[in-house]
């Protein structure tokens, strides 16, 4: 078991490990347009830290404590987004990307706590891709409430990672925020 374990570890490294700058298709966006967005993302990360260490609460959405979609929602609310409140919800928003794209900014999700569960059950914020590859992610635990964690090397995250969304930038999609 460990050596699956092991091999299955090696697989996920290895395309993390070819990890491109992804851009954008021209005929979508100015470059002005993506680097305001890229500006706004790392402005989210910068707030989303804020908030290490504030403990979970089931139906969480404020200061005081979070659920997973909880969070996510409240750091993008200063920016006019108006996010899902359920991690369900975000399998349906923005678009799919494969994990070898991941970008902070973008939304991994991941089966809840029964691994063998098909559903959404949880949602993660894309902090930080290395040049190793290794993908960084902040969200609410029910242990250790707001923290990040490195999900390209723990098996609880890499056996229930289901996808990656990238959410529309302003310009794309004008009903992507809300004044």
């Amino acid at each position: 078991m460990k050596k699956i374990i092991v091999f299955a570890l090696f697989i996920v490294i290895a395309r993390f490990a070819s990890i491109a700058e992804t851009s954008y298709p021209d005929s979508l966006v100015t470059d002005t347009c993506l680097q305001q967005h890229m500006e706004m993302i790392d402005s989210v990360i910068v707030y989303a830290k804020n908030y290490i260490g504030v403990p979970y609460k089931y139906g969480g959405k404020e200061g005081k404590g979070f659920d997973c979609s909880g969070f996510v929602h409240f750091v993008f609310e200063p920016w006019g987004y108006n996010l899902p409140y359920s991690s369900r919800g975000y399998g349906d928003y923005g678009s799919e990307v494969e994990l070898s794209e991941v970008r902070p900014g973008d939304f991994v999700l991941f089966k809840g706590r029964n691994a063998t569960s098909t559903g959404i059950g949880h949602v993660a914020l894309v902090i930080d891709v290395d040049e190793d590859g290794q993908v960084y992610i902040i969200h609410a635990t029910i242990h250790k409430g707001i923290t990040i964690d490195n999900m390209s090397n723990q098996n609880y995250y890499i056996t229930r990672y289901l996808q990656v969304r990238r959410m529309p930038m302003p310009c794309e999609l004008s009903d992507a925020i809300v004044d």
